[in-house]
C-alpha cells in the first residue's frame, strides 16, 4: 500500500486537531483511517468525511465537533494562522459551569499554535497518485535523524510490516490429502463404515507459531531506537500470541501483558509506567541472568527464537554477560542480535560487551531505520 508524505501528514494533523478539541483519537485510529482512505475515491469530499468519521468518531455527542473540524481543516489549511487571534474574554466573576460548546472546542483546537521549532508545513493535498511510498520517503533515514513529524509517520508505517509469522511443525498431526500414511486412523475410519471399500488416511504435522522472546535495551544510548521498536513489538504482539517481551536497562521488566492492548497509545502508556529504568544505565549481564533465573523456566526456549536489541555497550565486568549468553545460546533455538551500531560502515566489535556476546549469536542485524525493521519482519516469515 502506497502513501504520499502529504497524505499521511494530513491524517496525522487532522487527528491531532481532533484530540485538541477533546475527541479520543488514537494512533490506531489514524492508521485505520489511512488504510480506509486508500480504498476510497479521494476526489469525493463526502466520501473522505464518511471514511474518517467511521474510523475516528467514537461518541455520538462528538459528531458536531468532528464535522466542524473537518469542514474548517479541509476547506482552508491556512486557518492555523488566521485563528490565532485571542478569544473573547469572559466577564469578571463569570464562571463556566457547563461543558464548552462544540464551536468553542473547535476554536480552541485551531487556536493552539504549533511549536516554534517545527518547519513550515507544505500545502495540504489529498492526492496519492504518482507519489512515492512512505518506505521510499523515509525508509533509509536513521531514527535519530528524523523530525518529530517523520517519527510519527514511521510509527504509523511500522504496523503494516508484520504480515506473516514463523511457524514450526508440531508433534500433533492433522488430516491431509498427501503425506504419511496413518494406519490407525485408516482402521478406525473403516470400522465406522464396514460395508464400504476402505481408503488409506494420510496425515501431516500441524503448523504452529514459533515462540518469540524479545529483550530490548532501553538505556540512554538506545532510547530513540527503543521507542520505535516498542511500536514494532506492539504490532507483533497483536498477531502473535506466543511472544514474550521484556525491557532492560539496570533491571529487567516483563511488559508482555501491557502490549496486548489493541490501542497502541494505551499499551505504550501502561508499559511506560511499568518501566522504571528508562534512559538509564546498562547492565546486560545482570538482566540476562535475571531472565534465565526467573522467566526462562516457564518458556519453551528450546523451540523459541530469541531477539535481543542492544548496542552491547556494557558497564563494568562482562563476565556475567558472557556466561548468560552462553547459557541462553545452549537453551534456545536461535538468537538474533539487533544492533543500531551496524549502521556505521566501519563498525568493529571492539567493546568488551560486544565481544562477549558475539560468539553466541546466530544472526546479527541492524535496527536503525524503517528499512532495517522491514528486513527483520521479512526474516521472521516462514
Amino acid at each position: 500500500m502506497e502513501y504520499s508524505g502529504h497524505f499521511l501528514s494530513n491524517i496525522a494533523q487532522f487527528a491531532a486537531l481532533l484530540r485538541r478539541a477533546g475527541l479520543d483519537v488514537s494512533v490506531s485510529d489514524s492508521l485505520k483511517a489511512c488504510e480506509t482512505l486508500a480504498h476510497l475515491p479521494i476526489s469525493e469530499r463526502q466520501t473522505i468525511h464518511a471514511g474518517l468519521k467511521a474510523c475516528m468518531l467514537r461518541r455520538p455527542e462528538d459528531q458536531q465537533v468532528f464535522d466542524e473540524v473537518f469542514q474548517m481543516f479541509f476547506r482552508d489549511p491556512d486557518l492555523f494562522e488566521r485563528l490565532l487571534s485571542p478569544l473573547m474574554p469572559q466577564k469578571p466573576g463569570e464562571e463556566e459551569d457547563q461543558r464548552p460548546t462544540p464551536k468553542r472546542r473547535v476554536q480552541d483546537a485551531f487556536s493552539q499554535p504549533r511549536h516554534v521549532e517545527e518547519p513550515e508545513e507544505p500545502e495540504l493535498d489529498m492526492d496519492r497518485e504518482g507519489s512515492s511510498s512512505l518506505m521510499e520517503l523515509i525508509g533509509q533515514k536513521d531514527f535519530e535523524q528524523m523530525s518529530s513529524e517523520e517519527f510519527r509517520l514511521a510509527m504509523l508505517a511500522i504496523h503494516d510490516l508484520m504480515l506473516h509469522l514463523p511457524r514450526l511443525d508440531s508433534r500433533r498431526r492433522q488430516w491431509a490429502n498427501k503425506g504419511k500414511a496413518d494406519f490407525a486412523r485408516s482402521l478406525r475410519a473403516q470400522m465406522r463404515q464396514p460395508f464400504q471399500a476402505g481408503q488409506l488416511v494420510h496425515t501431516k504435522n500441524k503448523q504452529e507459531l514459533m515462540p518469540l522472546v524479545i529483550l530490548v535495551d532501553i538505556s540512554g544510548s538506545m532510547e530513540r531506537y527503543a521507542r520505535m521498536f516498542l511500536h514494532f513489538m506492539h504490532g507483533l504482539g497483536q498477531k502473535h500470541r506466543k511472544v514474550d517481551m521484556f525491557t532492560f536497562g539496570t533491571k529487567l521488566t516483563h511488559i508482555t501483558k501491557f502490549l496486548r492492548s489493541r490501542d497502541v497509545d494505551l499499551a505504550l502508556d501502561h508499559a511506560g509506567k511499568a518501566v522504571r529504568d528508562w534512559s538509564g544505565g546498562t547492565q546486560i549481564g545482570a538482566s540476562l541472568q535475571e531472565f534465565l533465573k526467573n522467566h526462562a523456566r516457564s518458556m519453551p526456549l528450546a523451540r523459541s527464537h530469541v531477539i535481543i536489541m542492544t548496542d552491547g555497550l556494557e558497564r563494568g565486568d562482562v563476565t556475567d554477560t558472557k556466561t548468560a549468553m552462553e547459557r541462553l545460546h545452549l537453551r534456545s533455538r536461535k538468537i538474533t542480535w539487533l544492533n543500531p551500531l551496524l549502521r556505521y560502515d566501519g563498525f568493529e566489535p571492539k567493546a568488551r560487551g560486544i565481544q562477549a556476546m558475539m560468539p553466541h549469536i546466530d544472526e546479527l542485524r541492524p535496527v536503525h531505520n524503517l528499512h532495517s525493521l522491514s528486513e527483520l519482519a521479512r526474516s521472521l516469515r516462514p
